[in-house]
C-alpha cells in the first residue's frame, strides 16, 4: 500500500542560548491511508517535535531538515505560507489542552466547520453534516450544542466537539497531541471510545502521540516507538503487545500496572549531547560493547522495523 506522507530522515533541534537540543534526530516513518499510528515514548522523547515539524508549528529558534511528502510535495521544502494551506486543508490537529483550543466567542457549530469554509467551497447543508456528524460522536442534543459557546459545554462535550473539528471536512491526517493528558480513569476511558467510534464512522487517518502505552493500545493499529529522538521500533498493534523486540519496548510494556509496574532502570538521556552508540545502552541490560561504539540501524523484520545490535531485540 502507498502511503499517504512519508517522512524522511527529519531532524529537528532547538538553539537554546549556547545549547543545541536534538528533539528529533533522523526519523523515517510511513504513514498509511486509515491507520491510526500510535507513536510512544516517555516525555521529552521527541514525539510533539515531530509532530510540530509536520505541521510546521515550530518557534523561530527551531531548526529542521529532511522531508516530509505529501501528495508528492516535500512540506518542509516549500515556503511557510504554502506548506500551511495544504496542511491547513489536508490534516487536522487537536492539541492536548482542550479545554484552551476552543474560542469563547465563536459557537461551536461555527468552530466545527471553520476549517473547511476556509480552504474549500463548502455548498452543501453544513448545519446538518456538523450535527449528523455530533450525533454519530455520541452528542446527544447535537442540534443546540452547535449553537452553543464553549463555556456551555463541559469537558467530554468540549473533547467532542475538537474531535468533530478534525474529522469534518474530510481531513486526510487527524493529529491527536497527548488527548488523555491530565485526564482521570473516567474521562481517559471516555476518550478511547469517542476515538473509536471516530475511526469507525470515517476512513480518516490518525496519527496519535501518547506516553500513555495503554491508551495507544486501545486506538492505534500500528506502533511506533521513539527513544531520544529516533524509532527503535515499529510493529502492528498485535505483534507489539505480544513480543516487543526492543529493550526499551520491553521495558516500557513491563512499567505498566497491569505487567508489573516495573520502573526502567536509569534516566532519560540528555538531547544536548545523546549516549553515542545505540541510546539506550546505558539503561539497557544486555549492553554489549558493540552497542556502545556502534549506533544500530533502523532495520526490516518481517513486518517490523527494530533499531538493535541483537537483531531479535532481548531474547
Amino acid at each position: 500500500m502507498k502511503s499517504i506522507l512519508s517522512l524522511q530522515r527529519i531532524k529537528t533541534y532547538f538553539r537554546l542560548d549556547k545549547l543545541l537540543i536534538k528533539a528529533v534526530d533522523g526519523v523515517d516513518l510511513e504513514v498509511y491511508p486509515g491507520e491510526a499510528l500510535g507513536i510512544v515514548g516517555e516525555s521529552g522523547c521527541g514525539k510533539s517535535a515531530l509532530l510540530l515539524t509536520i505541521l510546521r508549528l515550530l518557534p523561530h529558534n527551531a531548526h529542521f531538515s529532511g522531508k516530509a511528502i505529501y501528495d508528492g510535495i516535500d512540506l518542509l521544502g516549500i515556503s511557510e505560507d504554502k506548506a500551511r494551506k495544504i496542511i491547513g486543508k489536508n490534516f487536522a490537529f487537536v492539541p492536548q489542552s482542550f479545554g484552551a483550543s476552543l474560542n469563547p466567542v465563536m459557537k461551536i457549530g461555527f468552530q466545527i466547520v471553520e476549517r473547511s469554509l476556509e480552504h474549500s467551497n463548502v455548498k452543501k447543508d453544513v448545519k446538518r453534516d456538523v450535527t449528523d456528524l455530533l450525533r454519530k460522536l455520541g452528542v446527544e442534543e447535537a442540534e443546540k450544542t452547535v449553537q452553543r459557546f464553549p463555556h456551555q459545554l463541559s469537558g467530554g462535550m468540549k473533547q467532542r466537539a475538537l474531535v468533530a473539528m478534525g474529522v469534518f471536512g474530510e481531513a486526510k491526517i487527524v493529529f491527536l497531541d497527548e488527548p488523555t493528558k491530565g485526564l482521570d480513569v473516567v474521562k481517559k476511558r471516555l476518550t478511547m471510545d469517542l476515538l473509536r467510534k471516530a475511526r469507525e464512522e470515517t476512513e480518516t487517518t490518525f496519527f496519535v502521540i501518547s506516553h500513555d502505552i495503554e491508551f495507544i493500545e486501545s486506538v492505534a493499529s500500528r506502533i511506533c516507538v521513539m527513544y531520544c529522538g529516533q524509532i527503535v521500533e515499529e510493529a502492528p498493534k498485535k505483534d507489539f503487545f505480544k513480543k516487543p523486540l526492543h529493550p526499551y519496548s520491553k521495558a516500557l510494556l513491563e512499567s505498566l500496572p497491569s505487567r508489573g509496574m516495573k520502573a526502567i532502570k536509569g534516566e532519560a538521556p540528555s538531547m544536548v549531547n545523546p549516549p553515542s552508540g545505540c541510546r539506550f545502552h546505558p539503561r539497557c541490560e544486555l549492553a554489549e560493547e558493540v552497542c556502545i561504539k556502534s549506533e544500530p540501524e533502523l532495520l526490516r523484520i518481517d513486518n517490523r522495523f527494530l533499531r538493535c545490535h541483537r537483531g531479535d531485540g532481548f531474547e
